[in-house]
């Protein structure tokens, strides 16, 4: 190694680069290093002090200018880059040193966090990134090319049940998300977010096949049926929800749109159709509320209520020609007014019942 100030010729220096290279990539002085470094890590003092030095180096708005600058314009090579991940996964895949790391980083976000200046520094940092459509879309496609990888969303998907069967978690994240959600501002974005999804065609298609597979899961069923109870039993929700009512119908596009042909729940004019002609007969009705033992038959509601005050009678396979005994069930009429949605569940449902009842009477 040549004295400080001393002049060396190219060839020279070339040659103690490529000297100094090969030594750096000796798996021997690699080691030998490595085991160095981490002894001296190992003082908590030694730590404390490149920690301050590193510290004061930020501060200088002059420096912080120039390595910020040097990191954004560093291009690594794809084979460089291969070299970085594959270093750190073999290091984080040992449990010990990922568990000290993530409590390390827990600790220090927490603490980071806590403070109001860095909140709203951080905060106007990522509006600032995100208000960048060139950024936006990159990390829109990072993600969706992540979540197309099966095995990702799969330990993701773990890693979220983990944290949900967390009480103190679950508390913790519900909370915030009520205190974010209840703002005008989040409302405003939520409205204008959910209205821009629904207008692009491919988006729509995608929402409605997603809420029609989880309303296929009868756990996702009963959880919404709940939550829907929940609500209505809360006067305050009752009278908001019939303000609004009364309000989109005052619109008469609004109304013209949702009465007639306009209405989802439109079967092509049925309701105006005529009845059999046995069904206006009280004795009729009477026969078969008295063989349904005068109970509500949807399972769901038999199971809450054993015995309904007002009870109706519902054609199964909604065919108001079809008066047939076995087509004809007793329901209340709060399920009556459900079969008219997702009719193929309702049908199939009573249809079961139905020939189970006759199964069991042969």
């Amino acid at each position: 190694m040549p004295r400080k100030g001393t002049k060396v010729s190219e060839e020279t220096r070339q040659r103690m680069s490529i000297a100094q290279q090969k030594r750096a990539n000796d798996p021997r002085v690699k080691a030998k290093q490595s085991k160095a470094m981490r002894k001296i890590w190992e003082d908590p003092e030694h730590r404390k002090k490149i920690a301050a030095a590193t510290k004061k180096q930020w501060e200088d708005p002059e420096y912080k200018a120039i390595m910020l600058e040097t990191n954004k314009n560093r291009k690594f090579t794809k084979e460089t880059r291969t070299k970085m991940s594959m270093a750190s996964k073999k290091t984080w895949s040992d449990p010990e040193y990922k568990k000290i790391m993530s409590e390390k980083a827990t600790k220090s976000t927490t603490k980071r966090w806590e403070d109001p200046e860095y909140r709203e520094k951080m905060i106007t940092a990522m509006k600032n990134k995100w208000e960048d459509p060139d950024y936006r879309e990159k990390m829109s496609d990072i993600a969706t090319k992540r979540w197309e990888d099966p095995e990702y969303k799969e330990k993701m998907s773990i890693v979220r049940k983990q944290c949900w069967e967390d009480p103190d978690f679950k508390k913790k994240v519900i909370a915030a998300i009520k205190k974010a959600a209840a703002t005008p501002q989040a409302k405003q974005k939520r409205v204008a977010a959910t209205k821009r999804n629904w207008e692009n065609p491919k988006c729509r298609e995608q929402i409605i096949e997603a809420i029609v597979a989880s309303m296929k899961r009868p756990s996702v069923k009963k959880n919404k049926s709940n939550a829907a109870k929940r609500r209505w039993e809360d006067p305050e929700f009752k009278e908001k929800m019939r303000l609004i009512a009364e309000k989109r119908w005052e619109d008469p596009d609004y109304r013209e749109k949702m009465t007639g042909e306009g209405s989802p729940n439109w079967k092509g004019g049925i309701s105006g159709e005529a009845y059999c002609p046995i069904w206006n007969s009280p004795d009729f009705k009477e026969m078969i509320k008295e063989r349904d033992n005068y109970t509500c038959q949807n399972p769901e509601h038999r199971n809450k209520w054993s015995r309904t005050k007002v009870i109706v009678i519902h054609h199964i396979d909604y065919d108001k020609q079809n008066c047939h005994p076995v087509n004809v069930i007793t329901v209340c009429p709060s399920c009556n007014s459900r079969a008219n949605f997702d009719r193929n569940y309702w049908q199939e449902l009573y249809t079961n019942i139905q020939l189970a009842r006759y199964k069991k009477n042969e």
